[in-house]
Order: C-alpha cells, then sequence, then structure tokens
C-alpha cells in the first residue's frame, strides 16, 4: 500500500468531546495529548517519516486565561524527560515550531533541549507547531529572506519556512472542513482528509481507512 512520508493533522475537537462527554475543557485537552501521543505511534508503526501536529494555534491565546494556562502547562509537561528518553528509544526526531519566544522560558527551555537530545532520532521525526499559523510562518520566511537579501525563488523560500516538509497529506478531526492557518503554503498540493471523530475519540482503525484513502488517489500536482 502507498503510505504518505509525511503527513499534518489539525486535531480538532477536544473541547466538545468534553462537552458531549459532560467533562470540563481541561480534561479534554488531557485526553488530546495522550491521543497525539498514540497516533505517533501508529505512524511510527506505519513508515511515515515525518508527522507535523498543530499542537497551539496563534489563534488560540483568545481562549480564557485558565484554559491558556492549562494548554501551556500540558506543553510543559509532554516535554518532560520522560517523553524525551521515550522518543530517544524509539529513534524520534522532535521539533517544536512556531513562535514559541512569547512562552515561558521554561517552555522555551525544554524545546531547545528536546529537540537536541532527539536530533539523532532516524525513525520519524515529528514536528510540535506550537503558538504557529501559517501566515505568521510565511511572513517570517519573506522577512529573512528580505534581510538576507536572498533571491526570492520558491525554492529559496521553501527552505526558510519553519517548516521545511511538504506533508503529503493532512488529516483534520473535529467534523469541521477548513485548514484554519495550518501549513498554507506547504499544503498547495496535499491530500485532504476531514473526519467526524473529535480528537480523543480518533481511532486507529480510522487512520488505517484513511491511509487507504489516500493510497487511492492519483496524485497529478497540477498536471
Amino acid at each position: 500500500m502507498k503510505i504518505p512520508r509525511s503527513i499534518g493533522i489539525i486535531p480538532d475537537g477536544n473541547r466538545r468531546w468534553a462537552k458531549k462527554n459532560n467533562f470540563p475543557n481541561i480534561e479534554g485537552h488531557r485526553k488530546g495529548l495522550l491521543k497525539f501521543k498514540r497516533v505517533g505511534e501508529w505512524c511510527l508503526e506505519k513508515g511515515i517519516s515525518t508527522m507535523t501536529i498543530f499542537s497551539f494555534s496563534s489563534e488560540n491565546k483568545n481562549r480564557s486565561e485558565e484554559e491558556i494556562k492549562y494548554l501551556t502547562k500540558i506543553v510543559n509537561n509532554a516535554l518532560n524527560k520522560k517523553n524525551i528518553e521515550e522518543f530517544k528509544k524509539k529513534g524520534v526526531r522532535l521539533r517544536v515550531v512556531g513562535d514559541v519566544g512569547s512562552f515561558s522560558c521554561d517552555i522555551k527551555e525544554r524545546a531547545q533541549k528536546a529537540e537536541e537530545e532527539t536530533r539523532g532520532g532516524d525513525k520519524m521525526g515529528i514536528n510540535v507547531a506550537l503558538n504557529y499559523g501559517g501566515r505568521w510562518e510565511i511572513l517570517s520566511a519573506a522577512e529573512k529572506m528580505a534581510k538576507e537579501g536572498n533571491e526570492f525563488t520558491e525554492e529559496n523560500f521553501s527552505q526558510n519556512l519553519a517548516i521545511k516538509e511538504f506533508p503529503d497529506l493532512i488529516i483534520r478531526t473535529g467534523k469541521e472542513k477548513r485548514l484554519s492557518n495550518f501549513m498554507l503554503w506547504q499544503a498547495a498540493y496535499s491530500e485532504l482528509y476531514f473526519s467526524d471523530s473529535y480528537w480523543p475519540e480518533f481511532s486507529k482503525k480510522e487512520f488505517e481507512y484513511i491511509l487507504e484513502y489516500y493510497a487511492k488517489k492519483e496524485r497529478r500536482f497540477g498536471r
């Protein structure tokens, strides 16, 4: 079966899952983190080389102070020593991409340390898009190129993006059918799949169905 080399994931629906099950929003986010780890394992099993997950949008900062505080706590805990050791053991490289400068020094230091310690992973790469937005990424790349005086070509521009991988497939859970400012440049020829499952309930069975859906696609890249 044809397997995508790189996939992007928009893990939507944590809060709506929590509401449906009479839980507070923070429980939805906690379950969402556990699902992220499981989906990473599924990707590794299938031989997918890169997974990019939209963990915290730059627009998420409009949420309540309590929820943002809990979200940042989850991110901080996700980058703990135990998880990093697990990534290393499984041969997974971790990169945190996005405007992390607005987060606490603790998160920035943990993100940097996680990248350094997992750099040798040769089984799969995981990009965690944190305080990320596609428009921010495009503007940042353009500003960097202008500052350095680089020639504006498509290839040069792509190399200056925060996320270098171009996803063959983008999966969005949560019933919505939009990209929501995720990998706008890279998604130009991605296959898109919109799931009706909320992220915490996304199953391995559905994941495998989506891979079968992708395998049947004939990708023409505009030809």
